[in-house]
């Protein structure tokens, strides 16, 4: 009889483990942005272009200048939210993109990060180019 009241016991331990181990996994596990939401975002920087603000280190021997004309791709997996380029003359599907800032989600866990927040990581690392105000520029318009 003892027997089986320490192994109803154990049983008992084992599934409030699993339980609590389930719940932290899931919270862990938690991306920023769904998938189906990065891909929308995708779709909607897909046309714009930017410039580098600042040279874009990748290594000792990969820089991509400042003023570099780049398209973006942001990517979200469980633990990190990227931000990367390629160059705007390449297409997305056999570019390959460049680092250009992440977040940890452990680090915006909890805050609100919207599309304005990704508005401001991209505006401090790039310049956007809108073709109406090069043409304004250009032909002194206001």
């Amino acid at each position: 009889m003892i027997y089986v009241k320490r192994n109803h016991y154990i049983t008992k331990i084992v599934y409030l483990v699993l339980i609590i181990l389930t719940f932290t996994l899931s919270y862990c596990q938690k991306r920023i942005f769904k998938k189906e939401e990065i891909y929308h975002l995708n779709e909607y920087y897909k046309n714009k272009t930017y410039f580098l603000k600042d040279n874009l280190t990748i290594s000792n021997k990969d820089v991509l200048p400042k003023g570099t004309s780049v398209k973006i791709w942001i990517e979200s997996t469980p633990t990190i939210f990227k931000l990367k380029c390629y160059p705007s003359n390449i297409d997305r599907e056999i570019a390959i993109g460049k680092m250009v800032t992440y977040l940890v989600n452990d680090d915006i866990r909890g805050s609100d990060f919207t599309l304005e927040s990704i508005e401001e990581l991209i505006d401090d690392k790039l310049i956007y180019y809108d073709p109406k105000e090069v043409i304004k520029a250009k032909t002194g318009k206001k």
